[in-house]
């Protein structure tokens, strides 16, 4: 059976479901994205694409139609006129479990809460954001050094696992949709974590490195935040974080006990963590063995340095622009 196709979505793997689609020998009716590999995509096989920077989505679909809709890591919620340009159906890619993960940066939230296992899920798209009957689940197992980077890229292979599958229970008429079953949760995008990332040194030592590897997103864009430190007078970010095993607490928290060239070793609330790949906010990397602050024996700020609700509310107020900001930049 041959089924038409229209993909929404700015994720490499929007290229790589349409192929897929393609050798099975189905129809791609359109596919909008502002994603300029995907455009090129497009270019070369022929396919209809739909810059979304260039209009609102449902004037573009305009009068195309299509048997399923589907919406590959798309961020955005899509306006009631696309899902109608479906006859049958339109189905959307979320990375995380639902309906407990609801929303946007579900790999983040789960490594910051310290869950050990993630999943990937297809569902039907409603009016309601990520509450639609649920079509495929794929578990993820989460390492202990999980990253979000890296559970991004679990995320994406167990996406096209799953396509696989959806795609087989729609050309055979065998998909199975059934509802949610739990209490919904909705992540926002101006849901930040607690002191928009600022590291408590007085906090358990997992936890200081949960937090660092629940915030690097490796060399792609970060829609949360960075983890930081406030030394001294400055604020400075952190890239990784190491627990140092059978480290016994023998400063206060806080307390810099040795430092290399671009990392420190801080005291916990346990015990002590290496602090690796430390840069100001403008990029530079931080000559640790250059710094004053950092010598050993002085001491990083906790947040309640800080008005906490300053932090908090910075946070969640710089979420409106990032992303008009980071389209622009991208256009540009």
């Amino acid at each position: 059976m041959r089924i038409a196709f229209i993909l929404i979505g700015d994720s490499t793997l929007v290229i790589r479901c349409a192929d897929h689609l393609l050798s099975r020998g189905h129809a791609i009716t359109a596919i909008a994205s502002r994603n300029r590999q995907i455009a090129s995509w497009c270019a070369g096989s022929g396919t209809l694409f739909i810059d979304r920077d260039a209009g609102p989505l449902d004037q573009a679909l305009g009068a195309l139609t299509c048997d399923i809709l589907l919406s590959v890591a798309n961020l955005e919620v899509l306006p009631a006129a696309a899902l109608r340009a479906a006859r049958y159906m339109a189905l959307n890619f979320h990375d995380g479990p639902l309906p407990d993960l609801g929303g946007l940066n579900a790999p983040v939230w789960a490594l910051l809460e310290g869950r050990r296992t993630h999943a990937v899920t297809w569902h039907e798209m409603t009016p309601s954001v990520d509450a639609g009957r649920v079509a495929e689940v794929e578990p993820i197992a989460i390492a202990a050094d999980e990253t979000t980077f890296s559970l991004n890229a679990k995320c994406y292979e167990a996406g096209l696992t799953t396509f696989e599958r959806l795609l087989t229970g729609l050309e055979g008429g065998t998909l199975n949709l059934r509802d949610q079953s739990g209490e919904p949760r909705l992540l926002r995008r101006s849901d930040r974590p607690a002191n928009f990332g600022l590291i408590d040194p007085g906090q358990p030592t997992e936890t200081i490195v949960r937090l660092v590897n629940a915030l690097d997103h490796g060399p792609y864009w970060n829609p949360v935040t960075a983890a930081k430190l406030l030394v001294g007078s400055d604020v400075v970010l952190v890239r990784s974080a190491e627990a140092l095993a059978g480290a016994a607490p023998t400063a206060p928290a806080g307390t810099i006990l040795a430092r290399e060239r671009d990392a420190i070793v801080v005291a916990t609330g346990d015990g002590a963590v290496r602090l690796d790949g430390l840069i100001y906010a403008d990029g530079r990397p931080v000559d640790v063995t250059a710094t004053t602050t950092c010598l050993p024996g002085a001491s990083v700020s906790p947040p309640t340095s800080l008005p906490r609700d300053r932090l908090d509310t910075a946070g969640r107020a710089s979420a409106g622009s990032e992303y008009a900001l980071l389209r622009k930049w991208a256009a540009a």
